[in-house]
């Protein structure tokens, strides 16, 4: 359980059981109970009892404040209850982690999720556990880096949008091609590199990855300039490991 600051409306569904958690008195941590709402009052309007020893009973606000003492309610919940859009959240061990897409159809919606052992995964409609929520944690800052360097490494357009709305980090792209740019390109990793002229920049409809269109339309997965890279033709290695 996690502690926040007092919300009636919040404390009005933990009431009626609609929420799990409790109302606490800042003072001692004791269980505190919403007893009486006078509608009329509109400074103090909660009575509250105050299940310490002694039993006491004081008029609050609809924000928590107390009207005798320097005492305020607090609200207990769980720590998913916390959680916002856009959060990054984990397993317990740390083998699963997903970005939390809150205006999803279930608790667990998410916009990217990285299994151990795979490679990341970028879907609007799909759930780490449907309305599973309480087996996620927050992820960690070593987790989270996890997720950050997955979408930096993936050609989805829509990892470049995450790491700018969910992390701040504002990926440029490595290299800046115009038409017509001599170009080395291949389709799969193992391919040899081959020269070609590039065109345009195209985001594939089926896997939703930034490709390369050359001349005659024919689009590859990798693309690098020729220029300074001129060893690589005919070869399958990749600069970085020249």
């Amino acid at each position: 359980m996690v502690t926040i600051p007092f919300d009636l409306e919040t404390a009005k569904k933990i009431r009626k059981g609609e929420r799990l958690g409790q109302i606490v008195a800042e003072k001692g941590r004791n269980r505190a109970e919403i007893v009486y709402e006078d509608n009329l009052c509109n400074e103090y309007p909660l009575l509250v009892v105050i299940h310490s020893i002694p039993v006491l009973a004081d008029w609050f606000s609809s924000t928590g404040k107390a009207f005798n003492d320097a005492n305020r309610l607090l609200l207990e919940v769980p720590e998913y209850a916390t959680f916002k859009d856009g959060d990054v959240l984990s397993d317990e061990e740390g083998n699963y982690i997903f970005i939390l897409n809150t205006n999803g159809k279930y608790l667990t919606s998410l916009y990217a999720s990285l299994a151990a052992g795979t490679s990341l995964n970028i879907s609007d409609n799909i759930a780490a556990s449907e309305n599973n929520i309480e087996r996620y944690r927050l992820a960690t800052d070593s987790e989270k880096q996890r997720m950050i360097n997955a979408l930096k490494a993936s050609n989805n357009p829509k990892a470049k949008e995450y790491l700018k709305r969910f992390f701040g980090i504002e990926e440029k792209p490595k290299y800046d091609f115009k038409p017509f740019d001599k170009v080395l390109v291949k389709y799969y990793e193992d391919d040899n590199w081959e020269g070609n002229l590039f065109i345009k920049t195209i985001t594939d409809d089926q896997d939703g990855e930034t490709k390369y269109e050359c001349l005659n339309g024919v689009v590859f997965v990798h693309c690098i300039p020729f220029e300074g890279n001129e060893c690589l033709l005919g070869i399958t290695e990749n600069p970085e490991k020249k």
